[in-house]
This record gives structure tokens, C-alpha cells and sequence, in this order.
């Protein structure tokens, strides 16, 4: 099925220049960085009005089927063969990382195998870094891009669930928690500095590391990015070009790294806890780096479940939301429209008592009411016309909801 399905793309060995500028660019540092600083976002404030509706970001969408900075090496009787031999394995991995990254679950083994042709022609370009070059041996970095509108078509082809596209950027603000308090920008910030200097490819979220510098460190300090002011953060986030902030506390207890993070996306917060466990005779370094693995596995688990979720039953619920103030309102419609079950919000009509809106959903009743129940919301009969009213869940009731017991959706 591959080689028919595929047209031919450049011969091995050949450094295709295909690769958009705009994909030229790696999340961490420096060229991100340096990259981020010239985006300029477009004001939002008008859309505040409007009904939301999630939107996949073409970007990150692309940002998917790129594989990045990946270590090639080989050896053969010459430099040039050596080149040659490194350049196909790396891009047989990237092709494996990259359905590795996009596929749900184990779904690729329905794939037929490939062959380097097959796989050569799903490659849109690829670049090479940091060569190193010996008579026998070579050794280089190796980022490839590939044609996401023909991988797309082979999976669906075989009937393989994947996901449409990456996370949207998010900036991570590492704080190091240590008996002297919290550390954000100091030097002796390991959890920072392995962040800095992680240098595997990225995941399905592309992530943004502060550079630390002095307008970073006039804007945010520890205590307020340990805060529960959102706004801080996110105006953090924006000046380096995303809408999410990501605050990741870590704290060394004896040979095990704790963390505990806090996913900030509009007045949306999710929480998470993890603890990542070091190896005898392991540094410091060792185990930090492995827990920025974990939160980037994580992420992309995040990125493949609303995928999962998303591949479902579109349904709607109508319920009125009582506030008592346009800010107050704003602020409950972008937590609602955050969640990942939420397609959209229409706002039928607003009035001084609260506002008449429509949820259009994925998934089911109890996958939207442990949505809501996360972020203390809960819809619950309004005891009337069979209507719902969206309101703050109390303290002990169930995570179930209430649309849930009703049988809707």
C-alpha cells in the first residue's frame, strides 16, 4: 500500500531546501527565543465578545510532523558513504519518532511496513547541523520535515487514529523549591538550567524557555510566579508570544525529584503532581533532565487524549449561567471554552441575571461533567423546563454531574 499511495521525493543524500523558514525554528534555546521575541500578537479583546470556538493552530499542526535535532552517526569505508548511511537511518527514526508523536496508542502497528522509498517520499526536506566529519565516520544533526498531507491520507487509509495537531506553545517557569525558598531566575537554579539546556527533540507541545534575562526578571519573581493571580503569568506568557504558562514547581527530596505543575491556559488551571526518581550515583543534572522528560511526556499524553476525545460524538447542552458582572462572565466562558471536551460556546442571549448558552461537546455527559467538576463547575437542573444552569460545584458532591443523571447526552 506505502509505495503506491506515495509520489518519489529527493534522492537520499541530497539536502532538500523545502523545509518552510517559518519551521526553521527550534521551541527551546536560542533560535526560538530569538524568534519569539519578534512575534507580536494581534489584540484579542474584541474576540471577547464573540462566541469561542477551539481552534487548531496551523502552526503547531506542522510543528507535529517535524522531527528535530535528531543525533545521526555512522561509519562506513568513506566520509561521503558514512554521510549517506547516517542521513537514511536518521530519517527511517524520524519517520518511527514521528508516528510515535502523531498515532494514538498502538494503533501503528496496523501500518504495512515501509521501505526507505516510501519513506523518502512522505519527506517534504530535510536540514543538517553540527557536522563532524572523519574519513571513516560521520556525525550531524538531522531535522526532517515531512508532507503531512500525504502521511495524513496513509493513515487514514489504514484506519489509524492520529492526532490532527500539536499543542499550542506554552512557556514553562521552572521554580526550584529549596529550604532558602523559592528559586526562579538565581544561578542555582537546576530545575532552570535543565530546562535551558535540553537539547532532546521536542514533543507534540512546542515549549518556550524564558531566557532569564533582566526584563524577565523586572516582570515575574518567584512569589508571584507561585501566586494565584493568573494575570501576571499570563502577561508573562504573551511577551514571549503564547497564551499558555506552564508554572513547574520542583523540589529535591533525597534521591527523588517532586514536581508539581500548573497548566495556565486564559482562566483556565489544571493541576498535576508527579515525582521522578534518580538513579544511585546519578547527579544532580541526571535527575532534573529526567523530569523535564516526564513533563513533556505528559504533555504530549494531554495532546493525544483530547485527540481521542475529539474523535467522538459532537453533543450540546443549553444552560444559563447566573454572574453578576461582564468580568465575571469573561472569565467563566474562557475556563469553559479551555476544556478539551468544549468545542464551542454560543451565547443566545445576555441579560443582568447571567447569560442563555449553548455547549457543543465531545465525548459524553460524564466526560464533560469531570471536565467542569475540575475547575469546581457543575451543571445541574434548573427544576423547570428540563434546562441546565452551569454554576460552582460545592465542596464533596459528586464529580459525576448532574447532566450525567439526567441521561442527556
Amino acid at each position: 500500500m506505502g509505495g503506491s499511495l506515495l509520489p518519489r521525493g529527493p534522492a537520499f543524500g541530497t539536502i532538500a531546501a523545502t523545509i518552510p523558514k517559518t519551521r526553521r525554528f527550534a521551541m527551546l534555546p536560542q533560535i526560538g527565543r530569538d524568534w519569539l521575541r519578534r512575534v507580536t500578537l494581534a489584540a484579542a479583546a474584541l474576540l471577547m465578545l464573540l462566541p469561542v470556538t477551539v481552534v487548531t493552530d496551523a502552526h503547531a499542526a506542522t510543528e507535529a510532523y517535524t522531527v528535530r535535532d535528531l543525533p545521526i552517526d555512522a561509519q562506513a569505508k568513506s566520509a561521503n558513504a558514512a554521510r549517506n548511511r547516517a542521513i537514511a537511518n536518521g530519517q527511517r527514526e524520524a519517520y518511527q519518532l514521528m508516528l510515535s508523536r502523531v498515532v494514538l496508542g498502538d494503533e501503528a502497528a496496523r501500518l504495512p511496513p515501509l521501505d526507505d522509498t516510501a519513506i523518502n517520499a512522505l519527506i517534504e526536506g530535510f536540514e543538517i547541523a553540527h557536522e563532524r566529519v572523519a574519513p571513516t565516520r560521520y556525525r550531524a544533526n538531522l531535522t526532517v520535515a515531512f508532507k503531512e498531507t500525504l502521511v495524513r491520507a496513509m493513515l487514514r487509509e489504514n484506519g489509524v487514529r492520529f492526532v490532527e495537531g500539536a499543542g499550542r506553545p506554552v512557556v514553562v517557569i521552572p521554580i526550584l523549591m529549596t529550604e532558602d525558598g523559592p528559586r526562579l531566575w538565581q544561578d542555582d537554579n537546576l530545575w532552570l538550567r535543565a530546562w535551558s539546556l535540553r537539547d532532546k527533540p521536542p514533543g507534540l507541545t512546542p515549549i518556550i524557555v524564558p531566557l532569564g534575562d533582566t526584563s524577565d526578571i523586572a516582570e515575574l519573581d518567584a512569589r508571584a510566579a507561585s501566586g494565584t493571580d493568573l494575570q501576571p503569568l499570563l502577561r508573562f506568557a504573551k511577551r514571549y508570544g503564547a497564551e499558555e504558562a506552564l508554572v513547574l514547581e520542583a523540589r529535591r527530596l533525597g534521591n527523588a525529584l517532586q514536581i508539581s505543575g500548573r497548566h495556565i491556559v486564559g482562566g483556565s488551571v489544571t493541576a498535576f503532581a508527579d515525582e521522578v526518581l534518580g538513579i544511585d550515583g546519578q547527579g544532580s543534572d541526571a535527575v532534573f533532565s529526567a523530569g523535564t522528560d516526564r513533563v513533556v511526556e505528559r504533555l504530549d499524553a494531554d495532546v493525544k487524549s483530547t485527540a481521542v476525545l475529539r474523535s467522538g460524538t459532537v453533543n450540546t447542552v443549553r444552560a444559563v449561567a447566573p454572574v453578576q458582572s461582564l468580568a465575571e462572565w469573561i472569565s467563566l466562558r474562557a475556563t469553559v471554552a479551555g476544556l478539551p471536551a468544549v468545542e464551542s460556546i454560543e451565547v443566545i442571549a445576555l441579560s443582568r441575571s447571567g447569560a442563555d448558552i449553548m455547549i457543543r461537546y465531545f465525548g459524553d455527559a460524564a466526560q464533560l461533567d469531570s471536565a467542569l467538576a475540575e475547575h469546581n463547575l457543575v451543571l445541574r437542573p434548573n427544576g423547570t423546563d428540563g434546562g441546565f444552569v452551569l454554576a460552582p460545584r460545592q465542596s464533596g458532591s459528586s464529580v459525576v454531574g448532574s447532566l450525567a443523571r439526567s441521561g442527556q447526552g
